[in-house]
């Protein structure tokens, strides 16, 4: 499922294979921020391990089968080891099981975000109860579960523009900007190529002008069979007969608005 059409990938960076199947993730340490590369590392001397990290950064990804290959995820643009092209983290650095990296060439450094000096009430979000304050936003929190537990492509669309940008934002600070559908395609890798448990929305806020933030507990299992979780963060914008997002963060940690 993609709206950029299927990766052509020429390698494989699945880590899932001969001779790692005792490798073990568990957490990394925090995601670099900014531009990254072979300009920006250096070299690693004498580092000849084989795993998800190298020389303090993440490489490769450890799929939940042998057989996965690159060429399955659904975005065209990632980078699988940062040593080798330049790059920015992807949404899902804290994923093992996901590729660590965007391509630079792909992303877009804005100066203004929507949600700069927002505020907003604490909203009681009520799935399915249509005599809410607000039953369009709660179709479109619920959407965000949909698309997590249930792989609700549906969902995942209206969710997900279909023009514009997206901010990506890791640990709470602002990275990078991706057009819409570059998002998508990463926004659906991250819910078709991971296994998730529950996804639960722990806060939502919103104001008058129709936007609305949301932080969710993303609850999966990785793969070698441990529960684990990712906080994500969305700022969302009604546009039309949705609301869908505009901004996405994902932390290790739960972070403040």
């Amino acid at each position: 499922m993609s709206r950029g059409g299927g990766a052509g990938y020429a390698g494989n960076n699945n880590l899932n294979g001969a001779g790692h199947a005792a490798l073990e993730g568990g957490h990394f340490g925090a995601a670099p921020h900014g531009l990254i590369g072979p300009s920006t590392l250096g070299h690693v001397i004498g580092d000849n391990h084989i795993g998800l990290v190298r020389g303090g950064f993440r490489t490769g990804y450890f799929g939940y089968f042998g057989g996965w290959r690159d060429s399955f995820f659904a975005f065209n643009f990632y980078v699988f080891d940062p040593f080798f092209a330049p790059c920015y983290c992807s949404p899902w650095y804290y994923y093992p099981c996901l590729p660590a990296y965007i391509a630079a060439p792909r992303v877009i450094i804005v100066d203004s975000y929507p949600s700069a000096n927002w505020s907003g009430s604490d909203y009681d979000w009520q799935p399915g109860n249509r005599e809410t304050a607000n039953p369009v936003l709660d179709d479109s929190v619920q959407d965000l579960v949909e698309a997590f537990e249930n792989d609700d492509h549906k969902a995942i669309d209206r969710a997900v523009p279909h023009s514009g940008n997206v901010n990506i934002y890791v640990d709470g600070k602002y990275s990078y900007t991706l057009k819409a559908n570059d998002f998508y395609d990463t926004y659906v890798d991250g819910i078709e190529s991971t296994k998730t448990d529950r996804y639960e929305v722990l806060e939502v806020k919103a104001n008058a002008n129709g936007t609305a933030r949301v932080v969710a507990k993303h609850v999966y299992n990785d793969p070698w069979g441990n529960r684990t979780y990712v906080y994500h963060s969305y700022f969302l914008v009604k546009e039309g007969d949705e609301y869908v997002i505009r901004e996405f963060g994902t932390s290790d940690y739960r972070t403040g608005w």
